[in-house]
């Protein structure tokens, strides 16, 4: 038997990566303070809370987002927004795939 993919599987494999990227747009929206505080706490991202709040504030509007528009529109240091979307990406709440976006200028 060969691998081959049909076109409706291709549609599918694409409809079930969209459905993911909605779903993690609409999970970021949702965000309490009590969530926040434990998303913080899971990332260990305490010491980062501010930050992470206007970057998860941010993705609720736009998303996908350069680091350099996160940096205009936060006034945050690139270091602090690299270290929460790191931090974030560990966690598991953000895709590595995001993490690359982010990095290309």
């Amino acid at each position: 038997m060969h691998n081959v993919t049909t076109t409706e599987e291709s549609i599918e494999t694409n409809e079930i990566e969209n459905e993911d990227n909605r779903k993690r747009i609409k999970m970021k929206k949702e965000y309490t303070d009590e969530m926040m505080s434990q998303l913080c706490k899971d990332a260990h991202l305490e010491m980062h809370y501010s930050t992470t709040l206007k970057i998860v504030k941010l993705f609720s509007k736009s998303h996908p987002l350069t680091a350099k528009e996160i940096e205009s529109e936060t006034n945050e240091s690139m270091f602090d927004i690299l270290t929460v979307l790191n931090m974030l990406t560990r966690a598991g709440v953000l895709h590595k795939k995001d993490l690359e976006y982010w990095l290309i200028e």
